[in-house]
């Protein structure tokens, strides 16, 4: 229950605006390239919420391959 809690699209949501102010202005591109990349949502979820919550994978995706030592201090400030 813990890890389904962490993963789903309104924690993913929370998650991005905690973290949004300290975003580069590249950052922030991959987090609209991830948002605009959604059209649908699944019933359970407004379409804001599930945008948010795909540039936030986004945004996770890109740092995890081009720059880990960005991606474990941006997760180092959710906690």
């Amino acid at each position: 229950h813990q890890v389904v809690e962490q993963v789903r699209a309104e924690t993913q949501a929370v998650y991005l605006q905690k973290i949004y102010p300290l975003l580069n202005d590249s950052e922030k591109d991959w987090v609209r390239r991830g948002r605009n990349a959604v059209n649908k949502s699944p019933r359970r979820l407004s379409l804001q919420t599930y945008q948010t919550a795909s540039g936030f994978e986004t945004l996770l995706g890109y740092l995890y391959i081009c720059e880990p030592d960005r991606l474990e201090f941006l997760l180092s400030q959710l906690k």
